[in-house]
């Protein structure tokens, strides 16, 4: 890991600026809403409705609100686990292994309600919109 040289001024033209990744659009970062430069659309960071957070444009569904705080630590230790069990199979090239952690991953994912059925009634609260971009779906609108 590089460290800083002390003898590189701040704000020198050899420092990176920290709202520029490498081979990825800036994006400015404005209170709890993050604006594209490029087409200077804000995106919230969640939905109003609180199902899903927005990534890089995206929506992932959030964790299920009504899971008990016990319940929540419980797949939270299991999912990071799993994540353990996925690096250490890629590292040791195993393949049995890393099917095993992988469903382990999708198990606890399940079981904060991440993934498989909705924690909402969807046809009461304008249906599911896992992994769409923000632009192509009701929430853009603001129409839910």
């Amino acid at each position: 890991m590089r460290t800083r040289s002390s003898t590189v001024p701040s704000g020198s033209a050899k420092e990176p600026s920290p709202t520029r990744r490498k081979g990825k659009k800036p994006v400015v970062k404005k209170g709890s809403e993050r604006t594209n430069t490029e087409s200077q659309t804000a995106v919230p960071s969640e939905t109003p409705d609180g199902h899903y957070l927005i990534v890089r444009g995206r929506l992932w569904r959030k964790t299920n609100p009504n899971l008990s705080a016990s319940d929540r630590e419980r797949f939270v230790k299991l999912l990071m686990d799993a994540r353990r069990g996925v690096k250490m199979a890629l590292k040791a090239s195993d393949q049995r292994g890393l099917k095993r952690a992988r469903e382990q991953v999708q198990e606890a994912k399940e079981g904060l309600g991440e993934r498989g059925p909705v924690w909402w009634d969807a046809e009461k609260e304008g249906g599911v919109w896992d992994r769409y971009l923000w632009k192509n779906t009701p929430y853009s609108s603001n129409s839910l």
